[in-house]
């Protein structure tokens, strides 16, 4: 997958609450993957297991970028990681 790298990873609203209320949390990752889904995947299960049973329903945001069907994505050092639940009201 890569060297290792140290990002930042933020969870709102739903994602915040099944993590004890924890809004951010520093990981040491893999730089390289091959999709958004297989990092997403990766962090519901191996860093974060409280997120896994909602992983299908999260969007994944890097630096602030919405990603979507995103195909080799590579970290870097710093890099922010986002998991944003489905969002409601109006």
């Amino acid at each position: 997958m890569g060297s290792d790298v140290q990002i930042k990873l933020l969870l709102f609203a739903a994602a915040k609450e099944r993590a004890n209320g924890e809004c951010e949390r520093w990981l040491r990752l893999a730089s390289k993957w091959r999709n958004d889904h297989e990092l997403r995947d990766y962090i519901c299960t191996q860093s974060l297991p409280a997120l896994n049973e909602m992983k299908s329903t999260l969007a994944l945001a890097i630096n602030e970028e919405y990603c979507v069907n995103c195909d080799s994505i590579e970290l870097k050092n710093g890099d922010t990681v986002a998991l944003i639940p489905p969002i409601t009201g109006g």
